[in-house]
């Protein structure tokens, strides 16, 4: 047993190690450890701790979780606070354990509560679970479905064709501080966020209190229809673009992107979508303080416009993911950063309302701006 001197001189790798045996000990499920990464074959899941801050009151650790029956990586983010350091992190790692897990627990056995249908480019058909609701503080009584009912009619404007999409809810308040978060794939969801912030104002709480739950949308495999490309290769096909358009100079240039990126990596739907998503997605990293709307439209040839949610295109979170890894992390997308900007229709409606309205929009934080993303008459939505 680690005594509490012992635990307050840990560094954090060392942390991790601690953290791993926790959670073997308390699982009561065979396991297997290896490279900082705790496997457990009956859920089919690989779990990688990483203890990003553990001080004397605050212990955050970072939870990358991976399986093989689903399509994308699950993150989660569990912070707490303590008397101490051991009671901080212990809190932390209770919050995963009797949070998120508790909701793979019941994926893993089909405890499903609940089946919904959704009909974005074809019909699909859903599972859904959810987590147990991890309370703390001052809080009204907890029931099961508190959240549900109040994002159940929303969610599946926000599925589209994945084979596991995960929604963590998170709301808090202290005092008339109140946070209502609503996350889809670790994106947040505006929208979502504010219904979730109205009720927690209602709450006749006189301290800080929090609940956090997770859901999960599984789609039946009768109507899911594989994405043919992971996150590793999206980076790739992103450098692709990327070195394409560094070398762009003339309109031409611009204008046959399209036919080089497409030859280029075998897609011409996905080199539509890289043309057109990585330059809006770098605006909205480079001008923050505004606000982007999950609902975008969609123009197909001169005729077809499509309203969809950006979480439902198979693309979209994947392409995001990959050049803000390539900006963190030096790639040619750091230093392309702004001539993509450049170009972006985001920078047009900045520049044009500094010049010819006098107006910097980028510090009002009411500004909001809505995309309109051009297609080709032959590209196909997935």
């Amino acid at each position: 047993m680690i005594n509490k001197i012992d635990f307050d001189k840990m560094e954090l790798g060392d942390l991790n190690y601690y953290l791993i045996q926790n959670i073997k000990n308390l699982l009561n499920e065979e396991t297997e450890i290896m490279d900082n990464t705790i496997y457990i074959p009956k859920f089919s899941l690989s779990v990688r701790p990483n203890t990003m801050k553990a001080d004397k009151n605050m212990a955050v650790i970072n939870f990358h979780l991976h399986s093989d029956k689903w399509d994308r990586e699950v993150f989660e983010c569990s912070a707490s606070l303590g008397r101490d350091r051991k009671q901080a992190f212990s809190m932390a790692e209770g919050s995963f354990l009797f949070g998120i897990l508790t909701g793979i627990r019941y994926m893993a056995n089909d405890e499903y509560f609940q089946k919904i249908e959704t009909e974005f480019n074809g019909f699909h058909s859903w599972k859904m679970y959810s987590s147990d609701i991890v309370g703390v503080g001052d809080i009204p009584d907890t029931t099961r479905d508190e959240f549900w009912d109040i994002i159940k009619d929303e969610i599946p404007k926000y599925l589209g064709n994945q084979k596991m999409t995960y929604i963590k809810v998170f709301v808090a308040k202290n005092g008339n501080e109140i946070t209502g978060e609503c996350r889809i794939n670790d994106e947040p969801i505006k929208e979502l966020g504010a219904l979730l912030s109205q009720y927690v104002s209602t709450w006749n709480t006189h301290s800080f209190g929090s609940k956090k739950q997770f859901f999960f949308a599984v789609q039946d495999d009768s109507t899911y229809i594989p994405y043919p490309y992971d996150e590793d290769q999206m980076e790739k096909f992103v450098l692709e673009a990327s070195s394409i358009f560094e070398k762009c100079e003339t309109e031409d240039d611009f204008n046959n992107m399209i036919f080089s990126l497409g030859e280029k990596i075998k897609d011409y739907d996905l080199a539509e979508e890289l043309i057109n998503f990585i330059p809006e997605i770098c605006a909205e990293r480079g001008f923050p303080d505004i606000e982007y709307p999950e609902s975008i439209d969609i123009c197909i040839g001169e005729d077809k416009i499509l309203k969809v949610n950006k979480s439902q295109i198979a693309s979209y979170y994947m392409i995001k993911k990959a050049v803000n890894h390539m900006i963190d992390h030096g790639h040619i997308m750091k230093t392309l950063f702004h001539k993509y900007i450049g170009i972006s229709s985001t920078y047009s409606v900045i520049y044009d309302a500094k010049e010819k309205k006098g107006v910097d929009i980028t510090q009002n934080k009411e500004t909001v701006i809505s995309t309109i993303y051009g297609f080709s008459k032959i590209y196909n939505l997935r």
